[in-house]
This record gives structure tokens, C-alpha cells and sequence, in this order.
């Protein structure tokens, strides 16, 4: 058997004059020839495609004895017919012009299937999954148990879950030049709109509306202003620092902190623990054992004894035992007590209490008239002043140097452009000067009370030092119900009927 192309190895000398080309050709054309037919039967191909015309299959029919065999271009065209036209394996095609098995078929052609577009999702900016205690690893290899990450937080504003929209696939192609287009993905879920979260104007992403908790939960996901610890503040939940309030219904035990942005209130007690609010606190079953409240609003307890407390505002119990107080308003002790003994309190505005003092003779020491967090803040304030105008007299001096080389017109453009940046420093610390002088002026009225007052509805110990603006006094005999101020800068008592 052999290709057309290699007829012309046939002829020979001797047959020279004859044409076998020709001459094949003429006995093919002769249909009727029976002889030719079982003798010269070429190679042929039969190219099926699949149901859904992503690939072509060939398998080759053997020519017969004297049969010719197909060419690389009679089986590329043969393909063609069959209106195969993408995907041709070329590697596989030089193969078969080579070599074929007419016992098996052979893919020539595939096509190319779309990749699906992606489906939307949604993006969640926090972890959803329940949080688990992780105490801190510190440098120095110890374990932190205080820092626990139990709380997931966020800030009003913050974008808590984004839409992402589907992404565009590739449309495919079978082997016969037809397009498959791609599948679109799914639209993402609805946004899981819960409590104080909105969606945005361009309706993809939910955020925050206050600060707070992050809560997943009921396939919505909501901010909670307030955070309720139901145990105890101890090893188990660590520190707890939160942005909104804290609600706890144990007590804070020792070494252990509180803080927050609003409110805290405590069910239980705190015991040689810290509690820190920027608004009030409130201690239902009173702080001990050297425990350390802070509050920039009111402080509210059962009881005090042996703390510090310092308040903005107002503080109120029922009993203050040898504590360190510091008050920005009033101190009122009420109650079936109303005892305040030993220690030292500090007071804007008034003290008022059935008791001061103790017959054990324990100092107490009250001081009405000055406000211990303005003070220290007055402070910080006129050092900044003092500061300021050493900054604005070396600017002022130097805008002065600048200006008087201008007038005997030595000044440059880069001179220019250093007055300019002097004159903007020169106005940048005289703002912040006049910020500051404003609010020394709105703190010096807190620097000193001389009317702040002292009431005492059933007795007032010995052993007492009392100090209303700038008067002293120290009790050594028992009052009676009284009232003390400041008259004259002495301190005047009055007894109550």
C-alpha cells in the first residue's frame, strides 16, 4: 500500500512510457470492474462527533491490498467535511499521518467548556465562629490571662458584612465554531440586618450604627450597646473592655478589671479588682479590698471600704470606710448608715451624712471645695500655656527677622516661602494658645469653693480634719447635728435642730 504521492516510485526504466497515474486512474473510473474494486480500495475515515459537539472521534477504514492510504491532508479535509473547525489536536494529528490502528478511534478535536461565572457571596469583617478563651502569649514566654479576646467589637461606622457580587465566567466553544455561553452566578444572599446596623446607600454593606458588640446570631447580625457577663469577672472571661456598657452579674475578682465607654454596673461586688467607666458606675454590692473605681460621671455603691474612688460627678452609698475618695460634685452617704470613717475624701461641692468620723478614733480626713480631676487637668492646661508661649514668641521672632530683611529688599523667593510656612506656624500656636486660655478660664471656677458645706444629721467624731475652701478645722469633740462652712475663712458651725 502506499500514498498517491509515492506513485512515481513505481516506474521503472522499462516502464518509462507508462503513465500509472494515469492508468489508475482510468481503471478506478471503470466502476463496473470488480477486479478494481477488491484491489484498489483507498483508506478511508469515518469522523463522528459527540452529543454535545465537544469532541470529534476518528477511526480509519484499511484500504485493501492495492488501496492507497490517506494523506495528512485527506484526513485534515475529511475532518473539515464533518464541519469540525475548533479544538484540533495537532500533536495528535501528525501522529496519525504517521501511524493509525484501525481497531480504535482517536479524538482529533475538543472543545473548550465556559467556566461558570461565581456565585455572590457575603463578606464577613469579623469572625463568626464562637470565641473561645486565647490568652495572650506575652515576650517574655508567660501566659496573660487578662487579655482573653472574648469580645468582638466595633465602632459606630464600621463595616461589618460587604455583598460581593458575582464575577463573569468565559463563554466556551464546541468543535464545530459554536459559542456555549457561561452560566451567571447566584446573586449573593440578603444582607443580615439586625439591631443597630444599617445598609448602605448603595445597598452592599451593612454597618455599624453605634459602637458596641458584635452579635451573629439567628442568621441576622446586630451591634449590642450593652455587654451582660452572667458569671463572675475572673480567669474565665479575663478583662472585660468594651466600647458600649457593661452589665455584670458576679462580682470582679481580684486582679481584674472592668472598663468601658458607658455605664457599668456591678450586681456583685468588687473585690481588689478595677472598674473604669467614661460615664457612671454603679456597685450594687459595694467594692473592697483596695479596689479602684474610676468614673467621669456619678459613682453609685452599697458600700466603700478600703478603695480609691474618683468620680466627676457625684458619689453615693450608703457606707464609705477608710477609702481614698475624690469627688468632682457631691458626696451623699444615705441609708440605714450613712457612714463616712477614716481615710481621706476630697469634694467639690458638698459632703452630707448621718455619721463622719468613728469612736475609734480613726482620721478621717474631708476636704470641701476642690475638685481634684479639674485641678489636675487645670494643671495640665497652664503648663501647656507656658509652653505655647515660648513656641509663639520664636515664631512671632522669627516671622519679625524675615519681615526686616524684606524691607531692605533682601528677600528671595526661598525666603518667601519660609515666611509663609513662619506665618502659618505663627497663627497654628496662636490657636492652640487661645483653645487653651479658654479652658483654663472654664476650669478656674472649680479651683476653689468657698461655699461648699459639710451636713451631718446625727454625729460628727473627734479625730476629724475638716477643710472647706481655705479653712481648717480640727474636730475634737463630738458634734452633734450640725452644718459647717466657710465664713471669713473660718469654719462656722451650725447645729441642726
Amino acid at each position: 500500500m502506499a500514498d498517491r504521492d509515492d506513485l512515481d516510485l513505481m516506474k521503472s526504466d522499462e516502464t518509462a512510457d507508462i503513465d500509472f497515474v494515469a492508468v489508475y486512474e482510468t481503471l478506478k473510473k471503470n466502476q463496473s470492474n470488480q477486479t478494481f474494486a477488491a484491489l484498489y480500495k483507498d483508506e478511508d475515515a469515518i469522523v463522528d462527533v459527540s452529543p454535545d459537539k465537544m469532541e470529534a472521534l476518528i477511526q480509519f477504514q484499511p484500504p485493501t491490498r492495492l488501496g492507497l492510504r490517506m494523506s495528512g491532508a485527506d484526513i485534515r479535509q475529511k475532518i473539515a467535511d464533518r464541519g469540525v473547525v475548533y479544538g484540533l489536536r495537532e500533536g495528535k494529528l501528525r501522529l496519525l499521518t504517521q501511524n493509525r490502528d484501525y481497531r480504535q478511534s482517536y479524538c482529533v478535536a475538543r472543545g473548550m467548556p465556559p467556566t461558570p461565572g461565581e456565585d455572590g457571596y457575603l463578606r464577613y469583617h469579623f469572625d463568626r465562629s464562637a470565641p473561645r478563651p486565647k490568652p495572650k502569649i506575652l515576650e517574655d514566654g508567660t501566659v496573660d490571662f487578662h487579655q482573653l479576646g472574648l469580645l468582638q467589637q466595633c465602632n459606630a461606622g464600621e463595616i461589618l458584612v460587604s455583598a460581593i457580587p458575582p464575577a463573569d465566567g468565559t463563554d466556551g466553544m464546541d468543535v464545530l465554531g459554536n459559542v456555549i455561553p457561561f452560566g451567571k452566578g447566584k446573586l449573593p444572599p440578603p444582607l443580615p440586618k439586625g439591631k443597630n446596623v444599617h445598609v448602605s446607600k448603595c445597598g452592599d454593606q451593612l454597618i455599624s450604627a453605634v459602637s458596641g458588640r458584635i452579635a451573629a446570631e439567628n442568621g441576622t447580625v446586630s451591634v449590642l450597646p450593652v455587654v451582660e457577663v452572667r458569671g463572675n469577672v475572673d480567669h474565665s472571661t479575663g478583662d472585660v473592655v468594651f466600647r458600649g456598657a457593661v452589665v455584670v452579674w458576679g462580682n470582679v475578682k481580684s486582679g481584674f478589671a472592668v472598663e468601658a465607654e458607658n455605664d457599668v454596673e456591678i450586681r456583685g461586688v468588687v473585690e481588689d479588682g478595677a472598674v473604669r467607666s467614661e460615664s457612671d458606675v454603679i456597685l450594687r454590692g459595694g467594692a473592697n479590698s483596695k479596689a479602684v473605681i474610676y468614673a467621669k460621671g456619678n459613682v453609685t455603691a452599697r458600700f466603700i471600704e478600703n478603695c480609691s474612688v474618683t468620680a466627676g460627678g457625684n458619689i453615693k452609698a450608703d457606707s464609705i470606710l477608710h477609702s481614698h475618695i475624690q469627688c468632682g460634685g457631691s458626696l451623699v452617704l444615705s441609708g440605714k448608715n450613712g457612714v463616712l470613717a477614716g481615710g481621706k475624701v476630697t469634694v467639690f461641692d458638698k459632703i452630707i451624712a448621718n455619721t463622719i468620723g468613728s469612736a475609734m478614733a480613726a482620721l478621717t480626713e474631708i476636704e470641701v471645695g476642690h475638685d481634684p480631676l479639674r485641678a489636675k487637668e487645670y494643671e495640665e492646661v497652664s503648663a501647656e500655656i507656658k509652653a505655647l508661649k515660648k513656641e509663639y514668641e520664636a515664631a512671632d521672632k522669627a516671622v519679625e527677622n524675615i519681615n526686616a530683611q524684606a524691607a531692605i529688599h533682601l528677600i528671595s523667593d526661598k525666603r518667601k516661602s519660609i515666611l509663609v510656612r513662619a506665618l502659618y506656624k505663627k497663627t497654628e500656636i496662636r490657636n492652640k494658645l487661645e483653645h487653651a486660655r479658654s479652658r483654663r478660664d472654664e476650669l478656674q471656677p472649680y479651683m476653689g469653693n468657698q461655699n461648699g458645706l459639710v451636713r451631718v444629721s446625727q454625729m460628727m467624731h473627734y479625730s476629724v480634719k475638716v477643710t472647706i475652701g481655705d479653712a481648717v478645722m480640727y474636730i475634737k469633740d463630738r458634734l452633734p447635728a450640725c452644718v459647717l462652712t466657710n465664713h471669713d475663712s473660718m469654719i462656722d458651725i451650725k447645729t441642726l435642730p
